[in-house]
């Protein structure tokens, strides 16, 4: 079993400089070792062969998707392990990062494969960082990706947030209406929930001329309801959506992010 938790990185990260982390972007081994010298002597131990990865293979990924959260302008990025290796690895923009389907589609399309995708999750406006998202679900679960078992998000504390596959039916059939399940858990939330947005959102609701909101003088309205709407889906609400659904939808969540866990 891999022990997520690992390595806390939070300050001896501050030590290392930006080229020490860009140096990781060319996978060289060498670089790898260096920074892991820096950050850790831990004694990595080899994992059950019921496990995608190993610990080492893990921290490397994680270790690696860390350095592009952490630069000055932070980015998303991911490293993708096939056969306890890194077999691909990139860089995206501040909102995501592709999962290089056009290079990686047939490893993807395998079924004989088993594929972890370790990403970073950059902190949002309000300073947190969401734990693994429905997208992550969606990208682990689309049926055209048999071969991804987990997808695991990574912040920049170095801690994590985790879907891993155990009812391959449960996970094709959610994938297609996880959405809409995730937005009617959003509405009982606002419907039913003491907490103070919540009520502001009911009481907005009743100010709107007919359910539908469609008169002008409802804009303002209906905008304030929108933005509350954003404002809940906080990376507690997340994380509490998948710990009560996780299993219902073919998946096991875990994490161990600072007031999430």
């Amino acid at each position: 079993m891999i022990n997520f938790t690992g390595l806390n990185i939070a300050k001896t990260v501050k030590k290392i400089k930006n080229a020490d982390f860009l140096a990781l972007a060319d996978n060289n081994e060498k670089q790898h070792q260096k920074f892991f010298a820096q950050l850790s002597s831990d004694v990595f131990e080899k994992v059950s062969k019921d496990d995608i990865f190993s610990q080492k293979t893990f921290n490397k990924a994680r270790e690696f998707v860390i350095q592009s959260i952490l630069a000055d302008a932070p980015r998303e990025s991911m490293a993708v392990i096939l056969d306890d290796k890194i077999v691909f690895t990139k860089i995206g923009d501040k909102h995501s990062c592709s999962i290089g389907e056009s290079e990686l589609c047939a490893l993807y399309k395998n079924p004989n494969n088993k594929i972890a995708i370790i990403h970073s999750h950059p902190r949002n406006q309000t300073g947190g960082t969401n734990p693994v998202s429905i997208g992550d679900y969606e990208v682990m679960c689309n049926p055209e990706r048999p071969a991804i078992r987990s997808i695991c998000a990574i912040n920049s504390n170095g801690e994590y947030s985790s879907l891993k596959k155990i009812d391959d039916k449960k996970a094709e059939d959610g994938y297609m209406v996880i959405m809409r399940e995730f937005e009617n858990a959003i509405s009982k939330y606002l419907m039913e929930s003491d907490n103070k947005m919540c009520i502001k959102y009911r009481e907005l609701e009743n100010q709107l001329s007919s359910p539908f909101g469609l008169e002008p003088e409802d804009t303002p309205v209906i905008e304030a309801m929108n933005n509350i709407e954003k404002a809940i889906k906080t990376p507690e609400f997340i994380s509490a959506f998948w710990q009560e659904f996780a299993e219902d939808f073919g998946v096991k969540y875990e994490t161990n992010f600072d007031g999430l866990c």
